[in-house]
């Protein structure tokens, strides 16, 4: 529970400065928006690019063939494979759905993209002890921006997905993921039946 109430209040007061490092212009897609599975604002619209948050657990992954394969499958193109578990891709707000709901989902989080020029993705950089003043400064010259910049083994900060490679090589860096957005989902299951 610990856990979650963290990421939460984490996700929070990250989305707003991932939606600003994107930079997004007010248009079809507000800023900050973010859709999972029970995104109810998901209205019939045409194409639109979105970075696919993909499902990976507690550790991080690169996109593999499978995921290319089923965005693919569900009518969406892909641009870009990020060196986390995102990919950004050019889809209708059906193939969204489609990939959001699948048995099991593929994507947890999409988010609208509005500069597809840039490839800067929130990640959390998790070290192999407390981090150190020397830390933030190393990661701020590799371009990474943090909006907060505390003391732990994890870091929060927006990074180009090219810096990921050099970020994740560091001394004290264990592994760099993309960082986790919880969406509530639920599992229908059939009622026992009464005698």
């Amino acid at each position: 529970m610990k856990r979650f109430l963290t990421v939460a209040v984490i996700s929070a007061l990250v989305l707003p400065a991932y939606a600003q490092s994107q930079g997004r212009r007010p248009g079809a897609w507000d800023s900050g928006k973010m859709f999972c599975a029970l995104s109810h604002s998901l209205g019939k619209q045409g194409s639109a690019v979105f970075d696919l948050r993909l499902h990976s657990a507690d550790g991080n992954r690169r996109p593999d063939s499978a995921d290319l394969r089923a965005i693919a499958g569900a009518g969406g193109h892909v641009l870009h494979q990020f060196h986390v578990a995102v990919v950004r891709a050019r889809l209708d707000t059906a193939a969204l759905r489609a990939l959001l709901n699948g048995q099991p989902p593929l994507v947890e989080v999409a988010y609208p993209v509005q500069d597809t020029g840039r490839f800067d993705v929130v990640t959390q950089i998790f070290f192999t002890r407390p981090t150190t003043v020397m830390d933030d400064s190393t990661l701020a010259r590799l371009g990474a921006t943090q909006p907060l910049p505390w003391r732990g083994r994890v870091k929060l900060a927006t990074v180009a997905d090219s810096m990921i490679p050099r970020i994740a090589a560091l001394a004290g860096v264990s592994f760099v993921r993309a960082v986790s957005i919880p969406c509530l989902t639920w599992t229908a299951t059939a009622a026992p039946k009464q005698p």
